[in-house]
């Protein structure tokens, strides 16, 4: 689903897809105001009248704010298909590095799962159950920080610590505990999240899942009713007692796992002291491992810069990019020079009148040394933005301030003002754009500014 590709939703411009689920497509967007990437998560089209749950993930994440979670900025609707802002994490997923490296030492996991860990139990003080802890669901950043992806059938969890209401099944299957596949086995709560960590550790450890099944369905059944393979059958260098420690984890009875995802990580940490210490040292001194994955990261658009040639308005240094409208521009370039003082470019939004303007139509006339182009943009001030445009020769003859109250009081400052900086160079041209002029109209909040400007342009221009 690539039909929101190239288009603004708010001050959201759409980059590209990041990846597609069962329940939403999320896409990489630029805020074109913080100046900063975000991830836009659409619900499918089909399933909207699952709206309720959607919001109720807006909601779970707003309450949760930890360093190891991915934070959700805000909600909204375009055209009826809601979708949630949330943070974008440069990097990759465990999912990948496990794809490159097929197992993890201890003292590589161990990093790993304590920010998971973390992130868990935080949720859990919060009565909310993850439901779907996964590789592909924790992300991995330069950083070295691991953060807790997709809280999307998160469910609130009652007195008890167990969610409050049945429902169908719900998880990815590997990755599910006994009592998510059977609700009547046990309620569904923090514990579940142990087991799903469990295989995770699991698959860490050994390159393995715990149960050999050729199919979802196999694997439901085999975890209803085998025990899970040591973990030691496939990798014989762990410790017996990280394999206790994760057998304990996968226990199909969840009064027989560890209460919480923060115990079971310290039982492995236990299970192998040399490992463990290594990776707390090199935490506390917020030193990046050696052997954390090398993330190649696009470096963020600098400030004012569009991330992409094209996805906004060129400008006149972009002039050599700018082609298929050189007519036009001769039809503009002409009429100015005939002795017009004034021009209006009309078009639909997004309709390239601000390229027309600064790659054809200024970059043409700023090739000729007797034309001086300033361009503004009105603002929520606009008299203070245009004498700012006017402060290269107001500070030899007045402040700005003093140039600004004069517009305000008179219509005829802006004309008298022109006049009088062009009479020691009688071949000189100026050229005022006003980019953006609806700005006068949605932004400045001052009728009697609002008119003064429009009382002085016209003047000038008549």
């Amino acid at each position: 689903m690539d039909d929101l590709i190239g288009r603004t939703i708010g001050s959201y411009l759409v980059v590209e897809v990041l990846g597609e689920g069962g329940m939403a497509t999320v896409y990489k967007a630029f805020h074109s105001r913080l100046e900063r990437y975000v991830a836009l998560k659409f619900i499918h089209p089909d399933l909207i009248h699952d709206l309720a749950a959607f919001e109720r993930e807006a909601r779970l994440l707003a309450r949760l704010s930890h360093p190891n979670i991915v934070q959700i900025y805000d909600y909204g609707e375009e055209e009826g298909r809601p979708f949630l802002v949330i943070e974008y994490v440069a990097g990759g997923t465990l999912r990948d590095w496990l794809a490159e490296e097929g197992t993890l030492s201890l003292d590589r996991a161990l990093p790993i799962l304590r920010h998971v860990a973390d992130a868990l139990d935080h949720a859990h003080g919060q009565s909310i159950v993850h439901r779907d802890v996964k590789p592909s669901n924790v992300m991995l950043t330069p950083d070295g920080r691991a953060l807790l992806a997709d809280f999307g059938i998160s469910r609130l969890t009652g007195p008890e610590g167990h969610i409050t209401q049945t429902e169908t099944t719900t998880g990815t299957p590997a990755y599910m505990s006994p009592e998510q596949v059977t609700p009547q086995l046990a309620p569904v709560g923090p514990r579940s999240d142990v087991y799903s960590l469990g295989i995770v550790v699991y698959e860490m450890l050994t390159g393995h899942l715990p149960f050999a099944a050729s199919s979802p369905l196999e694997a439901i059944v085999l975890r209803l009713q085998e025990p899970p393979v040591p973990p030691r059958t496939h990798n014989p260098d762990l410790p017996e007692a990280v394999e206790r420690a994760v057998l304990r984890a996968l226990a199909k009875d969840p009064e027989g796992r560890y209460p919480g995802a923060g115990a079971f990580v310290e039982a492995l940490a236990q299970a192998e002291p040399g490992a463990s210490a290594a990776a707390v040292a090199q935490a506390e001194a917020g030193v990046l491992p050696a052997w954390w994955p090398r993330m190649v990261v696009e470096p963020e658009p600098a400030l004012g810069e569009p991330p992409f040639k094209g996805l906004q308005a060129f400008d006149v240094a972009d002039a050599g990019l700018f082609f298929g409208r050189e007519a036009l521009v001769e039809r503009l370039v002409g009429r100015l020079k005939g002795g017009g003082r004034f021009l209006a470019i009309v078009g639909a939004s997004g309709s390239g009148k601000s390229s027309l303007v600064r790659a054809g139509l200024a970059a043409a006339l700023q090739s000729e040394t007797s034309w001086e182009i300033q361009i503004l943009t009105p603002t929520a001030h606009p008299l203070k933005a245009l004498a700012a445009s006017l402060a290269p020769d107001a500070d030899t003859l007045r402040s700005t301030t003093t140039l600004v109250d004069d517009l305000a009081a008179d219509p005829r400052s802006l004309h008298m003002y022109v006049r009088g900086s062009l009479r020691s160079s009688p071949n000189r041209r100026l050229l005022f754009v006003l980019d953006q002029f609806e700005e006068l109209l949605t932004l400045c909040r001052d009728p009697a500014e609002r008119q003064a400007f429009v009382d002085n342009l016209l003047t000038a221009a008549t």
